[in-house]
């Protein structure tokens, strides 16, 4: 990256306080909510787009109202800005493309330490249009090597809880992967885009419509990039991979510089407007965004006002409870 724009993505980075996110627990679509207790302060609207799930093709297009905690998700540790939050008043400051965007993000993974660790740990951490943590909202994830996890909310007393029907794996692109194949995906963009255009072709996405058509199937492989670079636990070298192969996509458009970073528009396979999503191109991260596509998937559309950040990180510790400090 040069000068110029490491300059910009440096000034775009925030102190971090500590996280006050308080955790609940989400699942799959069909098991969203299991085990807990209370309403959700807020709904989202989802649209389920995934082959071999075991829905109808007519339930795989139907947008569903549901309560779902939600959060914003960074691919490294670290804790989000509280003023990343109700997408955030525009700052007059230099505008950066979405190219720009995605390549200083892709620098920034490329540059990180590798590691595993014993637990894939997703803090997913939503606020109101003030900043302030809505608890309810607000859980912790820590994904096994064989992609089973355990979940951590207000509706759990903040201890990790354990699904028992969890299907393994991690889904990518239609199908699920284990752990091996998951971190073995091409480091090279052109390569890892082909593969996940593969995987989504073989997995035959339908939608109330029909089988995804080419433009469905392009949507599917951008949504997937997203999912790899924010949330999932590739290697480094894909996760900046899938960076840069958002960078060469000219359906992605810069909105411009924001609270927490830039807002980026990405395309929907159900909404043409799309989803407008806020990136940190120094860390990665995405921070204080109304929509999203969550590790499932699944799009998820906060309620008016409110948004969501992600950290993603390796942790060998699973502690016996999480919840504010």
């Amino acid at each position: 990256m040069d000068d110029d724009l490491r300059v910009l993505a440096d000034t775009l980075a925030k102190p971090e306080p500590d996280m006050e996110a308080v955790d609940r627990r989400r699942h799959q679509l069909q098991n969203a909510m299991r085990g807990g207790s209370g309403p959700a302060r807020a709904r989202r609207r989802v649209h389920w787009a995934l082959g071999g799930t075991g829905l109808t093709a007519g339930v795989a297009a139907a947008a569903v109202t549901v309560a779902l905690a939600t959060g914003s998700l960074g691919s490294s540790g670290g804790r989000p800005n509280p003023s990343a939050h109700g997408g955030g008043a525009s700052q007059a400051a230099t505008p950066m493309s979405a190219r720009q965007v995605f390549l200083a993000a892709a620098d920034s993974a490329s540059q990180a330490p590798e590691r595993v660790g014993k637990y894939w740990h997703l803090t997913m951490i939503s606020r109101d249009a003030k900043g302030a943590v809505l608890r309810n909202d607000s859980y912790d994830q820590w994904f096994r090597h064989d992609g089973r996890h355990y979940t951590s909310g207000l509706k759990t007393d903040w201890k990790p809880w354990f699904g028992v029907k969890q299907e393994p794996g991690f889904r990518i692109g239609g199908p699920v992967l284990t752990f091996g194949q998951l971190r073995a995906l091409p480091s090279d963009p052109k390569a890892l885009v082909a593969r996940l255009a593969r995987y989504v072709g073989d997995a035959h996405i339908r939608t109330s419509a029909g089988e995804l058509d080419a433009r469905g199937r392009r949507v599917e492989v951008l949504n997937d990039l997203f999912v790899l670079s924010t949330q999932s636990p590739v290697t480094q070298k894909v996760r900046a991979a899938a960076f840069r192969a958002l960078a060469d996509a000219p359906e992605v458009k810069s909105r411009g510089r924001t609270a927490g970073g830039v807002r980026l528009n990405m395309p929907l396979l159900f909404d043409p407007k799309g989803m407008d999503v806020v990136l940190d191109p120094a860390t990665g991260r995405l921070r204080g965004s109304g929509t999203y596509v969550d590790w499932q998937g699944v799009e998820v559309f906060m309620a008016p006002g409110q948004t969501v950040s992600i950290i993603a990180e390796w942790t060998d510790t699973l502690p016996e409870k999480s919840g504010p400090k």
